[in-house]
């Protein structure tokens, strides 16, 4: 009874046979979106195939029929029976599917394995497996293992095809300081600090035009015209009459105090005065940012960010600037490029966006893949040295997109 096998062999043709069906239709699934995708076509040459030097629409029809090619093979070696030779031809047929397709054949290889070995489980015995059984060692370190597996192969699953479904991060950076000869960085950077600036004397001018024109006409029109007007008739008059003294005294120290009025007049004056006076200073509080605005860089070079085929894609502006303290800057603006895996940005010499020439000089990871993004430079190269600006997969050995500096 322990010589026995753990399953019967109904059992596991049955179960090989649904693996292997499942194996089939994950292959022509992929297969499929291959040939119906050249971004698809593009994205796997990020493998191996880029040793083959194939693009474009012929990159596309090798790798959709090399796909459904290495899914019939390896299937149908399995599917009547798993002997050595068979399994062996499954394996040369997997080999070149992932050398072709590698992560979308991902889930077909996996059930591939599942269906070999199911049919391995008729040759292991219940005697064997209860002697695993007594062994927890044993047993766990193979399950340990096949579970490693299986999370390894779902892990770069994901790592390879997450880029296909998300779009990565934007980062709007401002650039702090106007460019001369360029207008489209200033449009950026000034509306966060213009709108305020706007605002503030378009609240203080009208304070300075109601004060005065409320307050100083009123009171200087009965100053100068009631005062005046009665007091001198009646100082000429009692200037000859001496009876009247306590009179005269008292129209004395009336006419002192009309010169007053006067006084109060020459106030309305300087009111005047100081309406005009408030005017220059409105006009020095919007002259104060004019030093800050001749802090300007200099632009040194620029160029239109451009995808490499039909998945690795990108657009916008790419600029080497200088900052007004002679620091240099490479700034991408209204710029987005395909997000994938371990991208880094580049400058190079080359044209044509080869980072591995010397004089390449790498900036560090891309820090969002949309948005408007500066990168510091290091300040012991020559800026008029670099033609290109380059987002590479140094994973992979992929340029994703490349601005060619002029």
């Amino acid at each position: 009874m322990l010589s026995s096998p753990v399953l019967a062999p109904h059992r596991v043709d049955m179960l090989r046979h649904l693996f292997l069906a499942l194996a089939a239709a994950a292959g022509m699934a992929a297969s499929g979106y291959v040939l119906s995708s050249q971004a698809a076509a593009d994205f796997l040459r990020e493998g191996a195939v880029r040793f083959t030097g194939l693009e474009g629409e012929t990159l596309r029809l090798v790798l959709g029929l090399g796909a459904l090619a290495a899914t019939g093979i390896a299937v149908g070696a399995l599917w009547h029976q798993v002997t050595h030779p068979r399994l062996l031809l499954a394996a040369i047929a997997l080999g070149g599917g992932m050398f072709l397709a590698h992560a979308v054949l991902m889930p077909m290889a996996v059930l591939l394995v599942m269906a070999a070995g199911t049919d391995l489980s008729q040759h292991v015995t219940r005697e064997r497996f209860e002697w695993a059984r007594r062994n927890p060692a044993v047993l766990g370190s193979g399950a340990l293992a096949g579970a490693g597996a299986l999370a390894a192969g779902v892990w770069i699953s994901i790592w390879l095809l997450g880029p296909l479904f998300d779009e990565g991060t934007r980062l709007d950076e401002m650039l702090g300081f106007e460019v001369e000869g360029l207008v489209e960085p200033a449009a950026v950077v000034e509306p966060a600090t213009v709108e305020p600036a706007t605002v503030e004397p378009a609240t203080a001018a009208p304070a300075i035009v109601v004060e005065p024109a409320t307050v100083e006409p009123a009171t200087a029109a009965p100053a100068t015209v009631a005062e005046p007007t009665t007091v001198e008739p009646a100082t000429a008059a009692p200037a000859t009459v001496d009876p009247d003294a306590a009179e005269e005294g008292e129209a004395v120290a009336a006419a002192p105090s009309a010169p007053d009025a006067p006084t109060a007049t020459e106030e309305s004056v300087p009111a005047g005065e100081a309406t005009q006076m408030d005017t220059p200073s409105v006009a020095d509080a919007a002259a104060d940012p004019a030093p800050d605005a001749e802090r300007t860089g200099r632009l040194i070079s620029s160029g239109i960010l451009m995808g490499t085929d039909a998945f690795h894609t990108g657009s916008g502006d790419v600029l080497l600037v200088s900052d007004p303290d002679g620091n240099l800057i490479l700034r991408f603006q209204e710029y987005s490029v395909r997000n994938g895996p371990d991208l880094f940005v580049y400058l190079t010499p080359d044209p044509e966006g080869d980072v591995h020439v010397d004089g390449a000089v790498n900036l560090g990871a891309i820090r969002a893949t949309s948005g408007f993004v500066n990168y510091e430079v290091p300040a012991d190269v020559d800026p008029a040295s670099f033609r290109a600006a380059v987002i590479y997969c140094r994973a992979f050995s992929v340029t994703f997109a490349v601005a060619e500096l002029t």
